[in-house]
């Protein structure tokens, strides 16, 4: 596949998953819900990033798509860490 293509699809992948799910709590105001979330999101353990690797070959060097997916997988285990914690205060996502 092309990688232009590939980072392309890559890229509608995450940010489909940047929204988020909508979070209910009974009793909770706006200000409570967005001061929680971003206790949960600040204490999320941020997994780090690992480098693309060295160059082998004449050119960029980088698999688009590894990167693509590495940061993927990097996004989905912070967006797991928020949700449990969101869940331990009582929230629940519709």
């Amino acid at each position: 596949m092309n990688p232009r293509v590939r980072l392309s699809i890559g890229c509608v992948v995450l940010a489909s998953c940047a929204s988020g799910p909508q979070w209910d709590k009974p009793g909770m105001t706006p200000e409570s819900l967005a001061a929680d979330l971003k206790q949960c999101e600040l204490s999320a353990p941020i997994a780090p990033r690992t480098p693309a690797g060295p160059r082998t070959t004449r050119g960029p060097g980088i698999d688009v798509g590894q990167v693509v997916e590495r940061e993927g997988e990097r996004m989905r285990k912070d967006e797991r860490y928020v949700d449990e914690c969101m869940r331990a205060k009582g929230y629940r996502a519709p």
